[in-house]
């Protein structure tokens, strides 16, 4: 069996633990796999009806995604630059995604 994929989890996009993520990325490059750190996020506030008085509860959560790749973004550059196969994820429940492509 072959792998081609190591998913990652990470509690904070900007604070994942260095060691941790040095360990997932020799487990997936010995396996000639791609890495992904992925961030799962729900905020009740965000999510809450009416909190946005200009716009829908999807489109602040939508921006809240947004705002957590960049972070995790942030800290996989570097990484890139080592010549990881490395991509991010964030997701908030089962609806919304936002990939960042590999490079």
């Amino acid at each position: 069996m072959a792998w081609s994929h190591v998913m990652f989890a990470v509690a904070s996009p900007g604070g994942s633990e260095p060691s941790a993520i040095d360990k997932a990325m020799h487990s997936a490059s010995a396996l000639n796999a791609e890495l992904e750190l992925f961030h799962c996020i729900f905020d009740v506030e965000v999510a809450r009806p009416g909190r946005f008085a200009t716009r829908d509860v999807e489109e602040g959560i939508h921006e809240f995604i947004e705002q957590r790749q960049r972070q995790l973004e942030r800290a996989v550059e570097p990484l890139r630059g080592h010549g990881a196969r490395i991509r991010s994820s964030v997701r908030w429940g089962e609806t919304i995604t936002m990939n960042s492509r590999m490079r």
